[in-house]
């Protein structure tokens, strides 16, 4: 983890200056930097996918997509645009999530300004996230054939607030700790910590941590 110093000049002090000093885990950070991903599909794609899934799945007022990426759900991780067919603008989309958070702070239940901020309306358009894979997508509007999926560009860092996901390795391998004896802690129910780790015969044991 970066640290900082006190800059000096000439061997002395220069009070209230510092300067970044960087660590390995900054160029870990660096190294393992994702450009993110992105994908556009067409409101009457008919792929059938290897799992047996549809790409786009029709309902009444909706459609499922299935994406070719995974994200992490309720961390408001995903994008979604719409395309205009005659121009190619994208139009960002809210999700269920914002707006509810919105409708919450905002106005008592049941009571808003517009059809437009009312997820009940088929006036509004906006997308809800039901899997690490797929999102549905209220209400398309007329003359947006295609919805634009994207993850921002993304570094992984050493530590994080919400859920970490690795994608598959070819080796299998999807976490390495490199330190001799390190582990894993693991928080039970009633409040406990473990260290779970191996010895030397490669046998798992839980220490209390």
């Amino acid at each position: 983890m970066a640290h900082v110093a006190q800059v000096k000049v000439g061997g002395a002090v220069v009070r209230g200056l510092y300067r970044k000093v960087d660590t390995e885990g900054d160029a870990y950070r660096f190294v393992t930097a994702e450009a993110g991903s992105t994908q556009i599909i067409h409101k009457n794609d008919t792929t059938v996918l290897p799992d047996g899934r549809q790409r786009v799945t029709v309902g009444a007022t909706w459609r499922d997509y299935v994406l070719e990426f995974p994200y992490l759900i309720g961390i408001d991780q995903l994008e979604v645009h719409i395309v205009d067919n005659t121009n190619g603008v994208m139009s960002r989309l809210p999700g269920r999530i914002t707006i509810e958070r919105a409708r919450a702070a905002w106005l008592p239940p049941g009571s808003w300004p517009s059809a437009l901020l009312d997820p009940a309306s088929l006036s509004l358009c906006y997308f809800e996230e039901l899997s690490s894979d797929t999102v549905r997508v209220y209400n398309l509007l007329s003359g947006y054939d295609t919805v634009h999926f994207s993850l921002p560009c993304t570094s992984l860092q050493g530590a994080v607030r919400e859920r970490v996901q690795v994608k598959a390795q070819s080796d299998k391998i999807a976490i390495e700790l490199l330190g001799d004896g390190d582990g894993l802690v693991l928080h039970a129910p009633g409040g406990k910590r473990g260290m779970l780790r191996i010895d030397d015969e490669l046998n798992l044991g839980v220490d209390p941590a």
